[in-house]
């Protein structure tokens, strides 16, 4: 308590005492009748003296009258201190006021923002409705006025009908006479005529006219459309931390971080805020710096400065100094050890430090924070929308590299963005989900294009998920909502679609070794994969839990031995199967822990193997090796990640991921990149100690985000020691190189993007081409291009390579093309070009050298030079010595600081030179000048790149090119204002300029060049403008201003400006112009209307009009626009929105080339000019091309069509060259060619090729240089490929071998049939000879029978039959019927012992077969008698008799035949066939009938004797 100050005890009566005039004391408030005299110090009361010796004895007292001087002096000085703060409370009172007046005026400005902002909108809608409203009445027009016309014309016809109907009744209700004939005779010939004429009864036209409006997303943009941004940060509770407040090392960047908090000292968690930051040297300059916004209240102040000794940082928020600031610097010097491989922590810290303070627009961009009226040094920098990269330094141990986007719908804006993909030429492919796109960055975030429409036809995209790269160029792009997978071209053109009909939810898609595509399709829970065709190869995995089961699969990746691995998203799992499907590896499980999952979507695979996961639920990125075992973490906590979905890794090894929840991609170092070690697996026992001795910990599971800083005193000796035992690695490692077997017999190894750490072999060593581009190689040693003597073009671009051997390329003296750029080489050699004489091409751009150096003396033969990086300082004289002229030289230079004056003076002829020079631009004008002044030639062509020209001051050097005379000058990839095209075309004035190019171009400005008028450029030829992006576009006056420039034109290229309509009284100042090109712009049938003044043809001199890539519909529509362009000769419509082609239009008679290339067309009709000599067709729908005829056409172009044959020759006589690639042909042959008189060449490859033999015979024949006429093949045999039969699908035609019996089946079967039919006749013929028919018909007949018999044998087994029933069976002819009953049966039965005899006229059994009866009669006889004679020879049942008489011989029964001869007859009788019956009747004797009385008795008895088989006496 301060003295003086009464106590909150004290009474009122107590102050009054104490303020009392001297002189007067008053009473005591205790004894009244006493004075007081005395003030106790302890209880701060007047006493008395009795009061003394009461309550206040031990008490401190004081005079009154002393305590009373003490109490005002107190009051004087606290009546001082209120006093003094008035000046202060003035000053806060001003600043206060201050504030809330820029408050104010800020609240006014943000208003009339606002309104200005509703206002354009308010325009713009009002313009689209116009438009609408003009497209509704010409289309309403147009439809009118054909139903107008038929409806015309029918009233037309009707009313003919009616009055000569009337005539002729009248005619008929008069009397007839000759002159009625006559009239009659001609009614009637009107009748005919009326009764046939075709009138057009159904309608021509429908009345569709509907208005398809989506309002939805247009709303929902306007409901989310500005945001107030505020902060309440306050300067004197703010602070600022980190390394950079005290010290940092000359040359490298330091980091302050700046910490904003409100006043109650709480820390802000929104960015935005006002903040600029300065350095102030020692001599009073101000240094380069740049704040990093992060958006949570935290800034990165990072500068770098040059020169040693005491500096001050000042960092201001709102202009007012925040705690501490200003902070006192010093700044200390660091040598470096000698040069080491930038895989070194000092080379590491130099990259970083490059790529943190670097930007696409160069390293010395001074930012400008929102709110802020001028420029300040090292003021806060946004992210650009467009693209360019958030850079960080934090002092806090982070990979994030960088992050782009920010939610919304422009260009490098996301909404919801899903799949990324790394290419190997350094691009980086987001699909941008809700925006129904993709869009494409370079590697250090810089924007670089987009494509995608919105919609459900092939070609559009309605939610695109997931996006690959094909090792051809290809983008794949995984369609969710369309159920397929699209193919663009790298363009971003359309090419095809497959799995449309099998697919249900695409999500992931990547691409195998084989260049297979791999869809992960998330509602399936299935993974497909195809060929680029769209045919299926294999699928594998269903819905479920299990080890081979999926359960919302989100996306795959493939490693280095072409395994899947596929992330299971509800199964908290990520599985890894081989090509075909089947499980190798699941790790994972659903957790927070390491290893483990809450969702697993992205995932991606290092050159090492290790597996890089998105783990979706935890938002973090997990890092596995191949085996599944955790490893690390990729550190965004910094930058907290928020849903990250797609996972890849860049050309140059960094991670970047689709963070979702938070609109952007983020870029970040991987795992292999932090740690070497896993890189090279032999080096990891050693390294690990060296780990240990520095003081960190490795193995599996360490944790490599906790790093400590080492002495360089003890890091260096540990690393040599290492580089040394890498060094005996890597010779052992030489030992064992790679082998590429990726070689065509055109000698070109393509041994591109195979991750290869050093250069491989190659298969052949004459290789000519050898492409080593897009790996790891990290060096080139002496002997590894020692075998390739013969090597033309060697390519190594996109590698990691630090040092080159000075005798690598000793043997290449016939190398002409070397490309060694973007690599890390820090020096050039010029050993490494001292024996490449015959070198044309070099290109050494992106490295990381800052001089040149006389590295070029030896080549004299180069025609081509490329060199420069962002660290390139100085150019100085004789660094060029030895070359001579150049075709085509590029310097990148962006941050040159020194060029001596004629470096490249003495370079002449050069033909088109590039220059890179955006920081000497605004830095060092006059360096500029000198560059031009060296390079500009008259008949060279200048290129000027990555410029910011704002003002007119920036346009000054062109002055130089003025003088100098040049005639071309392209502008790319830069910035450009009123001001500044005012200024060069001042500048440019009565110029000998013929050609001005603009491309890649950010305008800001309203097209205000009035002030140019009173210049003149009468040379001006041609004008090419191509991908022009227009800020505030509707804005842009008119081109009217321009009549003095436009009037000399001859060539004008306007090329993807979006462009929606060129005005008619714009066209007419065209006057000259001969060739106009309008592509890839925004022009619709209404627009190109007026563009074209309605088809009156104002452009009198038109030879070439290109409209393709718009949004054209009508055919009919553009030839009614150009009939009266009576000079027209080209005319290219392509990549519109064609359907239909009517049956009749109008040309110019002068056309003679027509592109109507990529739209939809699905039948050609007449309607083609017959004039025509070029036609392009390709890419449309066409099945057939028949009944046009076009005499004149010399060049026919039907790729990519659906044509199933060769279009008919004779359409076409006059036909050179024709392409019809990847159709649907499956044959053609010499009559198919012979049709086309003057065909000379043909391009057929990618077609569906059916290899018979006709064809792979005549394919053969003509690649062996027989061909039919004149006919040449003009594409590459490797384009030839079988698609049948399936034996020989995907087989080049010209190495297919079919075998003979493949060839030559017909005659081969007629062979062999003809000489079975020869063999079978002659058979036939030996079997009737020998009688074999009869032996066969015979056989089967006694077979037959005797079955029968068998059958009847073993029934009268059964009854106890007895099997001989008759003493003999008499065979005999009926003409000898009367002997055998008057002779021969009475005496043999009616002897004394007389014999049964089995006739066949008595004893045959009725209904029995007769083949059976004689059969069973046989076999139930002791004997047969045959009575020979000539007529039993002839008789047919007597020949069945002896037939089977002669089967039982067959059995051995011998004696079971009796000849008897009743007449004499010839054995040669007795047909062959029964050969062992002529041959008893030749070895036995046969008893034969006398003719005399006397000897019959004899006879008989015999005959008895032979019939009981009794022995002769």
């Amino acid at each position: 308590m301060e003295t003086g100050q009464p106590s909150p005890d004290s009474s009122s009566e107590e102050c009054t005492v104490l303020e009392a005039p001297l002189g007067m004391r008053p009473a005591c408030l205790i004894h009244t009748n006493k004075e007081t005299v005395l003030y106790c110090s302890q209880c701060q009361v007047c006493v008395c003296e009795e009061c003394l010796s009461q309550k206040h004895t031990d008490h401190p007292t004081v005079p009154l009258s002393e305590a009373l001087e003490t109490h005002r002096d107190g009051l004087q000085d606290r009546l001082v201190a209120a006093q003094n703060r008035l000046p202060q409370i003035s000053e806060a009172l001003i600043s206060i006021r201050e504030i809330l007046h820029q408050l104010t005026n800020q609240r006014a400005s943000i208003e009339e923002d606002i309104h200005v902002s509703f206002e354009e909108l308010h325009k713009t809608l009002d313009i689209r409705k116009s438009v609408l409203l003009m497209e509704l009445e010409v289309t309403y027009g147009l439809k009118q006025k054909v139903l107008q016309t038929q409806l015309d014309t029918l009233l037309h016809g009707q009313e003919g009908i009616i009055h000569t109907c009337t005539q002729t009744e009248e005619a008929l209700s008069g009397e007839a006479s000759m002159s009625s004939i006559q009239a009659e005779r001609g009614l009637g010939e009107r009748l005919g005529e009326l009764a046939s004429h075709g009138l057009p009864f159904q309608a021509e036209e429908n009345d569709q006219l509907d208005l398809l409006m989506e309002t939805e997303g247009l709303r929902r943009s306007i409901h989310n459309m500005g945001t107030i941004v505020t902060t309440s940060a306050v300067a004197s509770q703010s602070e600022a931390s980190g390394p950079g407040l005290e010290q940092c090392t000359l040359g490298l960047p330091a980091c302050v971080t700046i910490t904003t908090r409100d006043k109650a000292g709480g820390p802000c968690r929104s960015g935005n805020a006002i903040l600029s930051a300065e350095v102030c040297t020692p001599d009073g300059s101000v240094a380069d710096g740049e704040i990093l916004d992060h958006k949570n209240g935290t800034y990165d102040f990072i500068y770098t400065l040059k020169k040693e000794g005491e500096f001050s940082l000042a960092v201001r928020l709102y202009d007012q100094h925040i705690k501490g600031s200003p902070f006192r610097l010093r700044v200390a010097k660091f040598t470096d050890p000698e040069e080491s491989p930038p895989t070194t922590a000092a080379t590491s810290l130099a990259a970083t430090a490059t790529t943190s303070t670097g930007s696409s627009e160069g390293a010395k961009r001074r930012g400008k924070s929102p709110g802020s009226s001028s420029k300040k040094k090292g003021s806060r920098r946004t992210g650009s929308a467009l693209g360019t990269p958030r850079r960080r330094e934090n002092p806090i141990e982070d990979d994030l590299i960088f992050r782009i986007g920010t939610k919304g719908r422009n260009k490098g804006e996301f909404t919801n963005l899903q799949g990324v993909a790394a290419s190997s030429i350094g691009r980086i492919l987001i699909a941008d989900s809700n925006n129904q796109c993709v869009q494409i960055f370079s590697n250090d975030g810089e924007f670089k294009s987009r494509f995608g429409v919105r919609g459900r036809s092939p070609g559009q995209l309605q939610r695109p998920t997931g996006v690959a790269v094909h090792p051809n160029g290809d983008i794949i792009i995984a369609d969710y909502d369309n159920k397929w997978v699209s193919i663009f071209s790298s363009e971003g053109k359309y090419k095809a679609k497959l799995g449309s009909g099998r697919l249900m939810g695409p999500k992931g898609v990547s691409v195998d070794k084989n260049g297979h595509v791999i869809v992960v399709d998330n509602k399936a829970c299935t993974v497909f994969i195809f060929q680029p065709n769209g045919k299926l190869v294999t699928k594998f995995g269903s819905r479920g839990n299990g080890d081979k089961q999926f359960a919302g699969p989100h996306f795959a990746a493939v490693n280095n031995n072409n395994e899947i691995i596929v992330t299971d998203f509800h199964n908290h799992s990520v599985k890894v199967f081989t090509p075909e499907g089947e499980l190798l590896l699941k790790f994972g499980s659903n957790g927070e822990g390491n290893g483990q999952f809450n969702a697993p979507t992205g995932v991606a695979v290092d050159i090492n193997g290790n597996i890089i996961v998105a783990d979706w639920g935890n938002s973090r990125i997990q890092v596995f090796d191949g085996s599944g075992s955790f490893l690390s973490y990729i550190n965004t906590s910094a930058d907290p990640l928020y849903g990250p979905q797609g996972l890849a890794l860049t050309s140059d090894g960094h991670v970047v991921v689709a963070d979702s929840g938070n609109h952007c991609f983020k870029t970040a170092s991987s795992f292999t990149q932090k740690h070497p070690v896993y890189a090279r697996s032999r080096t990891n026992s050693l390294f690990c100690v060296l780990l240990q001795h520095i003081g960190c910990q490795s193995g599996k599971n360490s944790n490599f985000g906790e790093r400590r800083m080492v002495s360089l005193a003890t890091l260096w000796p540990n690393l040599f020691l290492l580089s040394l035992y890498q060094g005996q690695s890597s010779t052992t490692e030489a030992e064992k190189r790679s082998v590429c077997g990726q070689c065509d017999e055109h000698l070109f190894c393509n041994c591109s993007s195979q991750k290869y750490h050093c250069i491989p072999t190659v298969e052949i060593t004459n290789v000519l081409t050898l492409d080593l581009s897009s790996n790891d190689i990290t060096m080139v040693a002496e002997d590894d291009l020692g075998d390739y003597e013969r090597l033309q073009t060697l390519d190594l671009h996109s590698n990691k390579i630090w040092r080159i051997h000075d005798s690598s390329l000793k043997h290449q003296q016939m190398l002409q093309s070397l490309d060694l750029s973007y690599n890390q080489l820090h020096v050039l050699s010029p050993a490494w070009f001292s024996e490449l004489r015959s070198l044309q091409h070099l290109d050494l751009l992106g490295n990381s050298y800052r001089t040149l150096g006389p590295v070029f003396r030896s080549l004299n033969s180069l025609r081509t030079l490329r060199f420069g990086n962002p660290g390139l300082e100085e150019v100085r004289r004789g660094d060029l010595v030895g070359v001579r002229q150049l075709k085509e030289l590029e310097v990148y230079g962006n941050n040159l600081r020194r060029y001596d004056p004629g470096s490249l003076g003495d370079l002449w002829p050069l033909g088109v030179v590039t220059l890179h020079l955006r920081g000497p631009f605004q830095d060092d004008p006059a360096l500029v000048s000198s560059i031009f002044r060296d390079v500009s030639y008259p008949e060279s062509s200048l290129v000027v790149a990555d410029l910011l020209l704002t003002e007119k001051w920036s346009i000054e050097p062109f002055s130089e090119t003025n003088r100098r005379r040049v005639r071309s000058i392209t502008v790319r990839n830069s910035t450009l204002t009123d001001e500044a095209i005012v200024g060069f075309l001042k500048v440019m004035d009565e110029t000998p300029l013929e050609f001005l190019g603009v491309e890649e171009i950010l305008f800001q400005g309203t097209g205000s060049w009035k002030e140019a008028k009173q210049t003149r450029h009468d040379n001006l030829d041609t004008i090419y403008f191509r991908n022009i992006q227009v800020i505030n576009v509707y804005k842009f006056t008119s081109f009217l201003p321009l009549a003095f420039l436009l009037k000399y034109l001859r060539k004008v290229s306007l090329i993807n400006c979006k462009v929606t309509v060129i005005p008619c009284i714009t066209s007419t100042l065209l006057t000259n112009l001969e060739y106009l090109d309008l592509s890839s712009n925004l022009l619709s049938d209404l627009t190109i209307t007026e563009s074209l003044c309605n088809g009156r043809g104002v452009l009198k001199k038109l030879r070439v009009l290109n409209v393709s890539d718009n949004a054209l519909k009508s055919i009919v529509l553009i030839s009614q626009l150009v009939i009266h362009l009576d000079k027209l000769v080209q005319l290219d419509v392509s990549q519109n929105a064609y359907t239909s082609m009517p049956t009749v239009c109008s040309w110019p008679p002068t056309l003679t080339f027509l592109n109507l290339s990529w739209a939809k067309l699905r039948r050609v009709t007449p309607c083609l000019p017959s004039s025509l000599e070029v036609l392009d067709l390709g890419h449309n729908d066409l099945t057939v091309f028949h009944s046009v005829a076009l005499p004149a056409l010399k060049e026919l172009h039907l790729s990519g069509n659906k044509l199933m044959q060769l279009p008919h020759g004779w359409l076409f006589p006059s036909l050179e060259i024709l392409l019809i690639q990847g159709n649907s042909l499956n044959m053609f042959g010499p009559h198919d060619l012979r049709l086309y008189g003057r065909l000379r060449e043909l391009q057929a490859g990618w077609n569906r090729f059916v290899c018979s033999c006709e064809f792979v015979t005549f394919m053969v024949w003509w690649r062996g240089g027989a061909a039919e006429g004149s006919v040449e093949l003009k594409d590459r045999p490797e384009t030839y490929i079988c698609d049948s039969p399936l034996p020989l699908q995907g087989q080049r035609i010209d190495k297919v071998q079919l075998s003979a019996l493949e060839c030559h089946a017909v005659l081969l079967v007629s062979t062999l049939c003809g000489f079975t039919l020869v063999f079978g006749i002659v058979v036939g013929i030996v079997l009737w000879k020998l009688h074999a028919t009869w032996y066969l018909m015979m056989m089967w007949a006694w077979l037959k029978a005797k079955r029968n018999s068998g059958r009847q044998k073993r029934w009268n087994t059964d009854e106890n039959a007895d099997d001989l029933c008759y003493d003999a069976f008499v065979s005999y002819s009926e003409r000898d019927e009367a002997w055998v009953e008057e002779f021969l049966v009475p005496e043999l039965e009616n002897s004394q012992s007389p014999l049964s005899l089995c006739l066949h006229k008595r004893d045959f059994l009725p209904g029995h077969w007769i083949v059976d009866n004689i059969i069973n009669a046989m076999e139930h006889s002791r004997c047969t008698l045959f009575v020979l004679s000539e007529s039993f020879v002839h008789s047919e049942w007597c020949r069945y008799e002896l037939d089977f008489s002669h089967f039982r011989l067959f059995d051995g029964n011998a004696d079971a035949a009796i000849l008897v001869l009743l007449e004499p007859i010839s054995k040669d009788n007795v047909p062959k066939r029964f050969c062992k019956l002529r041959k008893l009747m030749s070895s036995r004797t046969y008893i034969e009938w006398p003719e005399e009385e006397e000897k019959r008795s004899e006879f008989w008895a015999n005959l008895r004797q032979a019939v009981r088989g009794e022995p002769k006496m």
